[in-house]
């Protein structure tokens, strides 16, 4: 097996998705999968990019705002009614924004398995950052990708989108 040729990212299970979530924000926590989706300039998407150890584009994770929010507050132990108050108002806070990032850092891990090259984060795009162009293709493609539902128990839901490039 020639060791120069880098694997292909596979995609993660939605059980290692939900018990990741789960195990982070201590509390249930429902995975389903959904349909594809991709955000337009208004929705205030998050978008984080993984890379490889020759720091290459391997995956991105696409949140929607509600998402980005009840997970940040989640992982926070902020309340509920707080974090819902930030989606209405589409504007999450500093504090919720760090905890995301957090947590969309520990996320490599459902990619870092088996054969899967090993990813790190490289950066996010907070909600309401303009991400470049070539992300915006990424997160537009049909293929190479895992939609979901995820819903915070005491919280509410939104959308993820886990996406592998190569």
């Amino acid at each position: 097996m020639d060791t120069n040729i880098a694997s292909r990212t596979e995609l993660p299970h939605v059980k290692d998705v939900k018990d990741l979530f789960g195990d982070l924000l201590g509390r249930d926590v429902d995975v389903l999968v959904g349909d594809a989706w991709a955000p337009m300039p208004l929705d205030r998407a998050t978008v984080a990019e993984f890379v490889d150890d020759q720091v290459q584009l391997r995956a991105v994770a696409m949140l929607d705002l509600p998402l980005a929010v009840y997970t940040g507050a989640a992982v926070g132990l902020l309340p509920a009614g707080g974090a819902r108050d930030m989606v209405d108002e589409r504007d999450p806070s500093t504090m919720v924004i760090e905890n995301l990032y957090e947590v969309l850092n520990v996320l490599t891990s459902v990619f870092n398995v088996g054969t899967n090259p090993h990813v790190k984060i490289a950066s996010m795009y907070a909600p309401g950052t303009q991400f470049p162009g070539d992300i915006d293709q990424v997160v537009r493609r049909l293929t190479g990708r895992l939609d979901l539902t995820v819903s915070v128990d005491g919280y509410g839901s939104g959308r993820l989108a886990l996406i592998t490039v190569r």
